[in-house]
């Protein structure tokens, strides 16, 4: 082989060889990780705080006991005999009453229905006196008495009749019943044999005397 071409191929030779050498792998730098920083550490909670109540708290309206009122005084307390504040006298639905004059006991029907007080008579004569009218009438008591005359003067007409045989004369009559007296005014009544002459009504009974219907003659003279 020629010089010349020894130079020639030389160059080339090197050149393969470099084709056939394994290429460094250049690994990279490790890179360090950086450093996580620590966790903080736990906070201690703080203890909780009780309070005392010292003050006692209302129950809960669904647990609250339910008031209880107290019963109603009675309206109208009895004692003696007697009821309501006025410590009225109480008396039987038919009761013996005193008429005087002329001072004869008379069976008596108590009836808080009618207004006025009734006397039952017979031959019931209108007349005048001294310019005054007055009437004449019998009189019967009781079964133990005899019938008596008796005369009085009007006090007035009646114009609302109680009665279909009411006269619509109105005398005065003093009437006691126990400790109770008072005069008022009586209706005639044209009529005889009845079984209570006299009927009491609310102008002897106000303010004086309550009735309680289930009992009777409950005055003993």
């Amino acid at each position: 082989m020629s010089l010349r071409l020894l130079v020639v191929l030389l160059p080339m030779l090197l050149g393969g060889c470099q084709l056939f050498q394994t290429p460094e792998v250049v690994t990279p730098a490790e890179v360090e990780a950086p450093a996580c920083p620590a966790p903080p550490e736990p906070v201690a909670c703080p203890e909780p705080t009780i309070i005392e109540v010292t003050q006692d708290c209302p129950a809960p309206e669904s647990l609250a006991a339910p008031e209880v009122s107290a019963p109603p005084a009675a309206e109208t307390p009895i004692a003696n005999g007697r009821a309501g504040e006025k410590q009225l006298l109480i008396i039987g639905a038919a009761e013996w009453i005193k008429l005087d004059p002329p001072n004869l006991r008379v069976r008596a029907r108590i009836d808080t229905g009618a207004e006025v007080s009734s006397l039952s008579a017979t031959n019931i004569i209108p007349f005048e006196r001294e310019g005054k009218r007055w009437v004449r009438f019998n009189f019967k008591a009781n079964d133990k008495t005899e019938e008596v005359v008796l005369e009085r003067p009007v006090v007035q007409k009646n114009k609302a009749k109680q009665h279909g045989t009411d006269t619509g004369l109105v005398i005065a009559l003093h009437l006691q019943l126990a400790d109770i007296e008072e005069e008022i005014d009586v209706v005639l009544h044209n009529g005889t044999g009845a079984e209570f002459p006299l009927l009491v009504g609310r102008n002897f009974l106000t303010d004086n005397a309550v009735v309680d219907v289930s009992k009777t003659y409950t005055i003993r003279d």
